[in-house]
């Protein structure tokens, strides 16, 4: 029951990723924005999105356990969602004393209040969901009486009495899974969602697969936001199309709580260690020690602190109050395994830093193409496809994307070459972060002479006779 419960967040989610979407083409139509004002807005939004879940996950590490973070994640979503479809201009037209038309001089001070807001509240929800669903599904896995946990698979007794297989979202040791490796030269019929902890749609679903007796669950997983998102586009009124996916999101949020009321919530849960934390402890550490003398370091350890991030070995430093009582000065002492894990972090960042131009194409792809395809044809034929077939097949493509590097990196497991995988990773995506510019400036190209040629220019609401399927690749 728990299980099918957390995947009506899922249903959610994807109908507000859908709303989300075609946000651009809102402040372009509605609010009548330029683009770039737009695209600035929806950029800002992406980056919360993305900075967010590491707020949530220091939370979560520091004792707020994932149930809370998802009744607050999701309490946040559905204000936010609500927040979004109030500051449509028909909603509260008559208390603001404004017009109800979609028109920028509609749009007063208290709705676009409500609209800011709404996007921060929907970026904290998303992001709390991304940290917590995952985890908060595997205990309540764990919780099953029925279920004897192991490192990499989770036995349930059946009603036959027989042990049935069900995946494991366990974080095995790099032995476990190389032993694995060796030990099965068959196919496996346990799915490792360790990789899939970031991702609630792929290991919800994952998950789901290997459930007996959960072939209904599954196929509703698929089909209701797959309805969902072929009915939204034929809905014309702003209102409804942001109202439909709210009453969905509070409707997702009243059944969760009330579905979880015998799940375990993780209640006294204990801050656990993490290498987020374990950096601010470092920093923390070693800044309150700056002006201890480094050679105590080499006294104890018999290794002289070198380089330019050497002053992080003082944190390792112990007083005497701090040997005694260890677990209290946590912030104040560190091992050499945290300071030495903290050095690669922060020697990572110039790598990270080449991530730019991956953001740079997502934030292009959010906000830029989807104002290409604004007018545009979405017909194949006599059949009128609707604009979230662009979404979808962009989900799909990410997919098979992430399925490629996945086999790329474990036939680089199996050579005993998996250090360069990593680096392939990244280098592929730059490559085709390249490709993708190249292309959409092509097709850019190709629908402006699309409009001068049939003498559209001043004419920016009529339907540009070019089918939005050239985007799509």
């Amino acid at each position: 029951m728990a299980f099918l419960i957390i995947m009506v967040l899922l249903w959610a989610d994807m109908l507000a990723t859908y709303v989300m979407w075609i946000m651009q083409k809102y402040l372009t139509d509605v609010w009548k924005l330029g683009v770039t004002h737009a695209a600035g807005i929806m950029n800002i939004y992406t980056g919360l999105t993305k900075f967010l879940p590491l707020v949530f996950f220091i939370f979560v590490d520091a004792g707020l356990s994932n149930y809370r973070s998802l009744l607050l994640s999701s309490i946040a979503f559905s204000i936010g969602m609500g927040f979004l479809s109030m500051s449509t201009p028909p909603v509260l037209h008559k208390v603001t004393g404004t017009c109800k038309d979609y028109e920028p001089n509609c749009l007063g001070h208290t709705q676009k209040a409500l609209f800011y807001t709404a996007l921060a509240l929907i970026a904290a929800g998303l992001s709390g969901r991304v940290v917590s669903l995952v985890a908060f599904a595997e205990n309540q896995i764990e919780k099953d009486p029925n279920c004897k946990t192991s490192s990499m698979s989770l036995d349930c007794k059946g009603p036959d009495g027989k042990l049935i297989k069900r995946p494991s979202l366990q974080f095995p040791s790099f032995k476990e899974r190389e032993k694995q490796q060796q030990t099965d030269g068959t196919k496996k019929t346990e799915v490792d969602l360790s990789r899939l902890q970031f991702q609630p749609l792929e290991a919800m679903l994952a998950l789901a697969q290997n459930q007996s007796g959960k072939l209904l669950g599954t196929s509703c997983i698929i089909l209701v936001p797959v309805i969902g998102l072929i009915a939204l586009p034929y809905i014309k009124p702003w209102s409804l199309r942001f109202g439909i996916p709210t009453i969905c999101t509070l409707v997702a949020t009243l059944a969760f709580v009330q579905g979880t009321q015998s799940c375990n919530k993780e209640e006294n849960r204990p801050a656990e260690g993490s290498p987020v934390t374990n950096v601010f402890r470092v920093f923390v550490a070693s800044t309150l020690k700056m002006f201890e003398d480094p050679k105590r370091y080499s006294e104890l350890y018999g290794k002289q602190s070198k380089g330019l991030l050497s002053f992080l070995d003082k944190a390792t430093i112990p007083l005497t109050t701090e040997i005694e009582e260890p677990e209290k000065y946590r912030w104040r002492l560190c091992t050499r395994t945290e300071v030495e894990e903290t050095k690669i972090i922060i020697r990572m960042i110039p790598i990270w830093i080449t991530f730019v131009i991956c953001g740079v194409i997502t934030s292009v792809g959010n906000t830029y193409f989807v104002e290409q395809a604004n007018h545009m044809n979405y017909k194949i034929g006599k059949l009128k496809l609707p604009d979230s077939v662009i979404l979808v097949f962009y989900e799909i493509s990410k997919s098979q994307f992430k399925s490629i590097y996945d086999a790329i990196g474990r036939f680089l497991r199996g050579e005993r070459q998996e250090k360069y995988a990593p680096s392939i990773g990244i280098a592929l995506a730059t490559i085709f972060s390249v490709l993708c510019c190249i292309t959409a400036a092509g097709i850019e190209t190709r629908r402006i002479h699309v409009i001068r040629s049939h003498g559209l220019l001043d004419k920016p609401d009529d339907k540009i006779p070019l089918s939005a399927l050239v985007l799509l690749p």
